[in-house]
């Protein structure tokens, strides 16, 4: 599900249902990016672009059966 636009925790609350769920790969969706480092309809480069540090932990307490999220388990 890479490169969604997967803007909101409500998206990810469906998918909390899928008890058998244990891989996810999320990145470069809304939710993924630090939003305090983007400006609103600022183009950045995928390469300055950086994950919010929250975001591991949001999605494991939305999905707390994954092993893996993204490349990291």
């Amino acid at each position: 599900m890479n490169d969604n636009k997967i803007d909101k925790w409500s998206e990810i609350e469906k998918i909390s249902k899928l008890e058998n769920l244990e891989t996810v790969y999320m990145e470069r969706n809304p939710i993924w990016y630090n939003k305090n480092n983007l400006k609103e309809n600022e183009e950045t480069p995928q390469y300055q672009v950086k994950m919010d540090q929250g975001y591991r932990r949001k999605m494991k307490l939305h999905l707390p059966n994954l092993k893996q999220l993204d490349a990291t388990p």
